[in-house]
């Protein structure tokens, strides 16, 4: 399973990332909503996780990767 954690900061990055690698997920980092929503429409991903106070997200990048999750088969 992939999966792409958006969170601008890094100590609680690294706690996912190695959290969910431990439990054998397949985890992708990105620092920033743009990066996010970036990586949403270039690569699959079956869970995404975003920090709810991402200093870098902008509601334009959050809805298209809400849309692009929700059309996900």
């Amino acid at each position: 399973m992939r999966v792409l954690v958006v969170e601008d900061e890094a100590k609680v990055a690294r706690a996912l990332r190695e959290g969910l690698e431990r439990e054998k997920y397949e985890v992708v980092v990105a620092p920033t909503g743009e990066e996010g929503f970036f990586l949403v429409n270039a690569e699959e991903f079956d869970l995404v996780t975003e920090s709810v106070d991402c200093k870098q997200r902008s509601l334009y990048s959050r809805r298209a990767m809400q849309s692009k999750i929700a059309c996900k088969d």
